[in-house]
């Protein structure tokens, strides 16, 4: 069975019982070099259940991990 939610903020998330979470990057953890609230403890919490995905084209993984370094 797949489960699909959108929710409105990070604190709504159940992540019991998951074994896999896909979240957008530019959005939904990110909007430029902003961090949203709350996005932080939810990939701490995700672990490495937490897959991100991106349409963003002109990131690399050495660019994206610089990024992502850089915001915390």
């Amino acid at each position: 069975m797949h489960h699909t939610e959108t929710v409105s903020g990070f604190a709504e998330i159940d992540l019991t019982g998951r074994s896999a979470v896909l979240c957008d990057l530019d959005g939904c953890l990110l909007s430029g070099n902003h961090v949203h609230d709350g996005a932080r403890d939810f990939v701490r919490a995700c672990g490495d259940r937490l897959w991100i995905v991106s349409n963003n084209s002109s990131d690399t993984s050495v660019t994206l991990a610089a990024r992502l370094g850089g915001l915390g």
